[in-house]
């Protein structure tokens, strides 16, 4: 039963993620100036193409996928998963802030809260599976 709690745990962080991410681009659209950008086909400073738009598909499509496989794997594959693809959205987001806040690009502050939201969510997913109790009760 422990497993499926915790199995559980990291699936539902992760369709937060998925979430999350829509809420995130549904606010860059919704910065001033943006639509007449993508209009130009320029989107956050970037010409958007089809490897542009099969990147993002993927970006959004990864917690998603992940969601699933915390239900299906075993526990040691489902810690690893967890905790490697935790820290690498961890490492993007924080490179989003980054960018965000030494660029040209205006944010909301919508969109700062869902940046933050992110990477608490994705440091959370790492330290849970960081801290999974080796022998299940």
């Amino acid at each position: 039963m422990e497993l499926l709690r915790w199995k559980a745990r990291f699936s539902v962080l992760w369709l937060a993620m998925a979430i999350g991410t829509a809420a995130w681009m549904l606010f860059s659209v919704l910065t001033p100036g943006a639509i007449e950008d993508i209009m130009a086909g320029e989107w956050l400073t970037m010409e958007i193409s089809e490897g542009y738009m099969v990147v993002h598909a993927i970006m959004f499509l990864i917690p998603l996928i992940v969601a699933i496989l915390c239900l299906t794997l075993n526990r040691t594959a489902n810690r690893w998963l967890n905790f490697i693809v935790g820290i690498v959205w961890v490492l993007m987001f924080v490179y989003n802030i980054i960018v965000a806040a030494t660029g040209e690009n205006t944010i909301l502050i919508a969109g700062w809260l869902m940046t933050i939201a992110g990477l608490v969510v994705s440091g959370l997913i790492a330290w849970f599976a960081w801290t999974w109790p080796k022998q299940e009760a």
